[in-house]
């Protein structure tokens, strides 16, 4: 029988769930897919002092509008760290990887999806829980592997978000594109929905065009890589929950 399917996203910031994976996350909620987001910072950096009404604190108002994108989306479980946005060198490494393993092992999701090596945009706080969370992946999965707790299909898959080549060269010096994607998802049916999402992070939209036919094309596929199991040469999936080959990750 096959597994019954839990996702579980590691991300850095309050609304990097909506950009990257708001249509995987209401496509799963089409199909009754469990999805829970772990979240390292409160984004309190991402926001220019400035434009926050007085006496708003900018990792409060981020959490509100992660909150209501939620809302949007239908995660079942979100949980933030809390530390310090912008800052990953100064992370406190040994109790994010206790998060993360903790929500792996309560959720014992069959899908993890993080951040690569490249971070989409670069950004330091993407690569260091891309890292992270990886690593944390494998070490639980060769856990439960010895100990043979692997047979409802927890930790079967591990993706990257990623975007690919020409996107970079659409925007140089703002995105680092990906040559080795393997796996696009259509969402364009959902973009709807996922501009609603988009437009909980106020803070992060508002100079954004959300009616802009450009951006909507750009954002209705979302790109992975298939990090395990080894993708096969040529590898191009339409969906990450599919069962063609479950032999190589039980």
């Amino acid at each position: 029988m096959p597994p019954s399917h839990r996702l579980l996203l590691v991300k850095a910031h309050p609304d990097d769930e909506s950009y990257g994976h708001a249509g995987l996350i209401l496509r799963c909620r089409q199909r009754r897919i469990p999805v829970a987001l772990v979240c390292a910072t409160r984004g309190e950096a991402g926001i220019t002092p400035g434009m926050l009404p007085a006496g708003e604190e900018a990792g409060a108002l981020r959490l509100r509008e992660l909150a209501a994108a939620r809302q949007v989306l239908g995660l079942q479980r979100v949980e933030v760290i809390g530390v310090p946005d912008g800052q990953s060198e100064r992370w406190d490494l040994p109790l994010v990887r206790n998060h993360v393993a903790r929500a792996m092992r309560a959720f014992r999701p069959t899908v993890v999806a993080t951040f690569g090596p490249e971070g989409v945009t670069g950004h330091p706080d993407h690569i260091t829980i891309g890292r992270v969370a990886t690593e944390v992946f494998f070490e639980l999965r060769a856990q439960w592997h010895t100990e043979h707790t692997l047979a409802d299909g927890s930790l079967g898959r591990l993706y990257h978000v990623a975007v690919p080549k020409e996107f970079e060269r659409r925007r140089p010096g703002e995105l680092r594109g990906r040559g080795d994607i393997t796996t696009i998802l259509d969402v364009s049916d959902l973009w709807e929905q996922k501009r609603d999402a988009l437009r909980c992070h106020a803070s992060q939209t508002r100079h954004v065009d959300l009616e802009d036919p450009a951006l909507r094309e750009a954002l209705s596929r979302e790109h992975l890589v298939r990090v395990f199991p080894p993708p096969p040469a040529g590898l191009r999936e339409t969906d990450l929950f599919s069962e063609s080959d479950l032999s190589l990750i039980t």
